[in-house]
């Protein structure tokens, strides 16, 4: 059992205590990157998300994950941000501290308010220009191109668009021969 905040598909935050790998179902999950926030913690993401249609894109999401610390590009489906250990042990998702539980809803309230989606004010030490990059940064998880996956060996590396399964089928042909 982890503690967990899910960010869902509809903007809301929820608190939840569990298996937070159940949030994304057979999709798997991917880890994002946080560690530029200097907090213990990390985001999850479906780890092929981007590339169902039927999964909508994250906006809200996306912008607290960008002022986490992550890299600004389009995220589909539900975010969850855990708690995240690296020393003495394993890297591995753990509960969220007091600290980060705390700020999480103040964030994700200031994210929809600088969206229009919530009522409120900002407070003092956020400037307007803050709100514009969140909204510039919501816009580009909600229209943004989904980022190329890249397949290499050795030397030799091929950019393909993610959506085109052909595409990463040739590219996988070849770069090894075939495909298992």
């Amino acid at each position: 059992m982890t503690a967990y905040a899910l960010i869902d598909t509809d903007g809301a935050l929820h608190m939840l205590s569990g298996d937070f790998t159940a949030e994304f179902g057979a999709d798997g999950t991917a880890r994002v990157n946080l560690s530029a926030s200097q907090l213990p913690i990390a985001g999850w993401v479906g780890d092929c998300s981007l590339v169902m249609p039927d999964v909508p894109r994250n906006s809200v999401g996306a912008a607290v994950l960008c002022c986490l610390g992550a890299g600004i590009q389009p995220y589909a489906g539900p975010v969850v941000i855990t708690g995240f250990v690296t020393y003495p042990y394993e890297p591995d998702a753990c509960d969220l501290d007091a600290y980060t539980a705390d700020y999480l809803p103040r964030l994700h309230r200031d994210v929809r308010v600088a969206l229009g989606l919530d009522s409120g004010e900002l407070p003092v030490n956020l400037l307007e220009e803050w709100a514009v990059q969140v909204r510039e940064i919501a816009e580009t998880a909600r229209a943004g191109s989904v980022p190329p996956i890249r397949i290499s060996r050795g030397d030799l590396l091929e950019e393909v668009d993610a959506g085109d399964a052909d595409g990463v089928i040739a590219a996988i042909e070849k770069l090894f021969g075939g495909v298992a």
